[in-house]
């Protein structure tokens, strides 16, 4: 019971960081390289 509770609770902290770091990213342009500046279609 102890390791299952320990996994779920890595995991849930896990996915929030990763939802936390995305969304720094995407509330913040200027940061963001162009990925459409110039090559294939661009």
């Amino acid at each position: 019971m102890k390791k299952k509770l320990m996994l779920i609770l890595m995991s849930s902290l896990f996915a929030l960081g990763m939802v936390t770091a995305c969304g720094d990213i995407e509330n913040d342009p200027g940061q963001q390289p162009n990925i459409n500046d110039g090559g294939i279609g661009g």
